[in-house]
C-alpha cells in the first residue's frame, strides 16, 4: 500500500471512529410534570458533574410584563389594563376584559397629578398585580398583588408620558418579579421588548430554579406563527424575570418572542389608534408578537403554538449584575449580559449545542 493510501485510510477509520462515538453527557431522566390548565407538560432534570439543569417541553404565549408601554391609563397599552388587575365583585376578584364597568370606576375615580395616578380610597376594590402600586394593602387574601379602593390605605401608581400621534399618553410602570438593583423606579423592571425572559410557577416543585437564573430556549422546528422569517431550529438565551400562578408555565417575553421568530428584535409598531378611533398609518406593519385586535390598538397577543424546550440551568445568576441587558449588534450576533451569562451556565453542560445533542439522543427525552 502506497504512502498515500495509507494515510487515507487512516484518516477514514479516525473520521468513522469519532462519528460513531457516543456523545459525553449527563444524566437525563423524567421528573414530575407540572400541570397547566389541565394538561401536563413534560419535564426533565439534566444533572453533570458540574452542575443540573430543568427541562420543560410547552409551548409559549406571550408576557408584556415589564413593557414600558404595557398598561395604560385609557387602556390603549399593548396588554389589556385588565392583564394587570382584577376587580372585587361580592366575595370574588374577577377580570373582564378589555375591562369591566368595576374596574372603569375605580380608575375614573383615581386624580392625576404630578405623572402619578392616585387612587380613592372610596373606590371600588383593585387588585393590583401588573403594575407598580405605592402603598395600598398587601396580604389580602386571593390577591397576590396591591389591594386599592374599598376603604384601605391610600395608594398611588407612577405615570410615564409618552407622546403619540394620538396625543400624550400615560403608562403604569409595568412590574416584574426579578428587577433591576439601580436606576429609578420607571427602569427597575424588565422590560418584556428588550430582554429575552421566561416566567416560572410561583410556587413549583423545582425549587432549583429560581429569579435571575439562566435558560436556553430552543425550537425544534416550526413556531406555527405568520411572518415566520427563520426556518428550521433555532433558540435563545434568557433570563427567569417573572413569577405567574401555581403550576402556570410556558411564557415568554415579547423580546424572546422575536428572538426565536426572526432572529432579532424589531422596533415596536404604533400601539395606539389616531384621535377618531381608526388605526394609526404606522400600524400597516405588524409583525409576532403584536396583533391587531379590531378595537383601533394593537396589543402583544400573539403565541407560539409549537413545542420550544425550555433549558433552565440551576443556581446560575449571577448576584453581581445590577442591570440586566441584551440587545443584537450590526453583525447580527446577541450581546449583553443575558446572552454572556446564558452562554456561560451552558458552558458548564458542554454548550447549548452539545445539550441539544444529548437531549435528542437520550431515549429518555424521547
Amino acid at each position: 500500500m502506497s504512502h498515500q493510501a495509507l494515510l487515507i485510510s487512516i484518516l477514514l477509520m479516525y473520521a468513522n471512529s469519532s462519528i460513531s462515538s457516543p456523545l459525553s453527557c449527563g444524566n437525563i431522566e423524567r421528573a414530575k410534570d407540572g400541570i397547566h390548565e389541565g394538561k401536563a407538560y413534560p419535564t426533565y432534570t439534566y444533572t453533570t458533574n458540574e452542575g443540573s439543569a430543568v427541562i420543560v417541553r410547552q409551548d409559549m404565549r406571550v408576557n408584556a410584563d415589564g413593557a414600558r408601554r404595557a398598561y395604560e391609563l385609557q387602556n390603549h397599552g399593548i396588554s389589556y389594563l385588565c392583564d394587570g388587575l382584577t376587580a372585587r365583585e361580592g366575595s370574588e376578584w374577577i377580570t373582564r376584559k378589555p375591562c369591566g364597568s368595576l374596574t372603569t370606576s375605580a380608575i375614573e375615580l383615581g386624580k392625576v397629578s404630578n405623572n402619578e395616578l392616585h387612587f380613592s380610597d372610596q373606590g371600588p376594590e383593585l387588585c393590583i398585580f401588573g403594575f407598580h402600586v405605592e402603598g395600598g394593602k398587601s396580604g389580602i387574601d386571593g390577591c397576590s398583588g396591591k389591594v386599592v379602593g374599598g376603604g384601605h390605605a391610600s395608594a398611588v401608581a407612577p405615570l410615564i408620558s409618552v407622546p403619540s400621534p394620538a396625543g400624550e399618553l400615560q403608562y403604569f410602570v409595568s412590574t416584574t418579579s426579578l428587577a433591576n438593583r439601580t436606576g429609578d423606579v420607571s427602569k427597575r423592571y424588565i422590560d418584556s421588548e428588550e430582554i429575552p425572559f421566561i416566567v416560572i410557577p410561583g410556587q413549583w416543585q423545582h425549587k432549583q430554579i429560581s429569579l435571575g437564573d439562566y435558560a436556553y430556549i430552543y425550537s425544534p422546528g416550526e413556531l406555527g406563527i405568520k411572518q415566520e422569517a427563520l426556518t428550521g431550529p433555532r433558540g435563545s438565551f434568557a433570563i427567569v424575570a417573572d413569577k405567574g400562578p401555581q403550576g402556570k408555565f410556558g411564557e415568554g417575553s415579547i423580546a424572546l418572542h422575536q428572538m426565536l421568530a426572526f432572529g432579532e428584535l424589531r422596533p415596536a409598531p404604533a400601539y395606539q389608534k389616531t384621535a377618531n378611533g381608526q388605526r394609526h398609518p404606522e400600524q400597516a406593519s405588524i409583525f409576532h408578537p403584536y396583533q391587531d385586535k379590531g378595537d383601533g390598538d394593537i396589543r402583544a397577543k400573539g403565541n407560539i403554538d409549537k413545542e420550544v424546550w425550555y433549558i433552565m440551568f440551576a443556581d446560575s445568576a449571577n448576584k453581581s449584575v445590577d442591570q440586566h441587558s441584551f440587545s443584537v449588534g450590526s453583525d447580527g450576533l446577541p450581546q449583553g449580559n443575558v446572552y454572556s451569562e446564558g452562554a456561560n451556565a451552558a458552558a458548564l453542560f458542554g454548550g447549548q449545542d452539545h445539550i441539544i445533542a444529548c437531549l435528542k439522543d437520550s431515549a429518555n427525552f424521547k
